[in-house]
């Protein structure tokens, strides 16, 4: 993903209050990946490493924007994946403030209601 694409949706995330995981650590070391985080150009951001996510929300392309409902964590099918009624994905280069509108628009109740809530804080609406 291109430097400044990334920056735009680690931005984007942490100013809707999200989190950006990442699989693992860059070359498998901690130094290089706080390095590469460092170079994305954001001042600050809710970051993660969790290869555990990737599983859970069948992640198998990057980037993915994943809305996911409260406790989701706790419904989980025989492969240890969150149900899909408890969470929302899309895998895509796209923004997201669009992934969001669009989980808003097609998701079930509970789901378009934090899409929208997202949304709120992204825009800055929430004042």
């Amino acid at each position: 993903m291109p430097k400044d694409a990334l920056n735009k949706l680690v931005t984007d995330v942490t100013k809707a209050g999200g989190v950006v995981v990442f699989r693992g650590f860059k070359d498998g070391n901690y130094m290089e990946m706080a390095k590469a985080i460092s170079q994305i150009g954001v001042k600050s951001a809710n970051i993660q490493i969790n290869p555990n996510a990737f599983k859970q929300y069948r992640v198998d392309s990057v980037p993915a924007i994943v809305l996911v409902k409260p406790r989701a964590e706790e419904n989980l099918d025989e492969e240890g994946c969150v149900l899909p009624e408890n969470h929302s994905k899309i895998a895509d280069e796209i923004s997201l403030e669009y992934a969001l509108e669009q989980m808003e628009k097609k998701e079930t109740a509970e789901l378009s209601q934090i899409a929208k809530r997202y949304l709120t804080f992204l825009k800055g609406d929430n004042q």
